[in-house]
């Protein structure tokens, strides 16, 4: 004996597990994002937030005599590295 509120309950129990399928996957799509936000965020984070090191070299000549040297040579990176020579005398 069928009847129709037989029926009626297994389409709405189908409707009721496409449902859960389709917010299954859903979700599952939502939380990959999230992953990948999440990760993006952290690569942002480390390289705005990664130390810095500057290097310094100091040279320090001690002068002896009272001539000066009689030709120097200078390294400027600022314009491409070209070598610029002076005439100290």
């Amino acid at each position: 004996m069928e009847s129709i509120t037989d029926w009626l309950m297994v389409i709405i129990t189908s409707i009721y597990v496409v449902a859960t399928i389709l917010i299954c996957f859903y979700n599952a799509k939502a939380a990959k994002a999230t992953a990948d936000q999440t990760e993006e965020i952290r690569t942002q984070f480390y390289t705005v937030n990664r130390p810095i090191i500057t290097v310094e070299i100091v040279l320090i000549i001690p002068a002896r005599g009272n001539r000066a040297s009689g030709r120097t040579e200078t390294v400027c990176p600022e314009r491409g590295n070209h070598r610029y020579a002076s005439l100290l005398a």
